[in-house]
């Protein structure tokens, strides 16, 4: 009785403790802006979407449907796991439970991120080893990137990587 406790307490909280050092806080992104996203980042049928810390897996489901193969990155294994059920059956989409800050990106011909500013700062790094299009909801935290801004359906900032 004591393991399934403490088995139990693993699973609910693990959460708290992958963003506490991760840096990754999860807010889903609405349909609207999620659609929003998308047409911001120019992604073509084709194209391949990389969507950095996925959730439950929104923007990557949408952008297969789309026609573009996407790869959608949780480090959360309960998001993983709905993001999984959720893209059950729906072909050039791949869900992946991992961290983020380790993908290669090296074919990515767009990237989505919706980040904390600390987590976006971490990623820099990655970020500019492609020529990728980047998409964010955030405002810029790297003025070495270039970037233009978007007002309206509360997204802020496309980026060249």
């Amino acid at each position: 009785m004591l393991l399934f406790v403490a088995l139990l307490l693993l699973v609910l909280f693990m959460p708290l403790v992958l963003t506490h050092f991760t840096g990754a806080i999860w807010s889903p992104t609405s349909l609207r802006i999620a659609k929003r996203m998308l047409e911001l980042s120019g992604l073509k049928p084709g194209e391949k979407l990389y969507d950095l810390g996925s959730g439950g897996g929104r923007i990557a489901i949408m952008s297969a449907k789309l026609g573009a193969r996407a790869v959608g990155v949780e480090i959360n294994p309960s998001l993983h796991l709905l993001a999984k059920l959720a893209g059950r059956g729906i072909p050039n989409l791949e869900l992946r439970w991992g961290n983020l800050y380790k993908v290669d990106l090296s074919d990515a011909d767009v990237v989505a991120i919706y980040l904390s500013p600390s987590g976006n700062r971490k990623l820099i790094p990655n970020l500019k080893k492609t020529q990728a299009r980047c998409q964010d909801r955030l405002l810029p935290v790297a003025p070495s990137l270039s970037f233009e801004e978007e007002r309206g359906a509360d997204i802020s900032l496309r980026f060249r990587c």
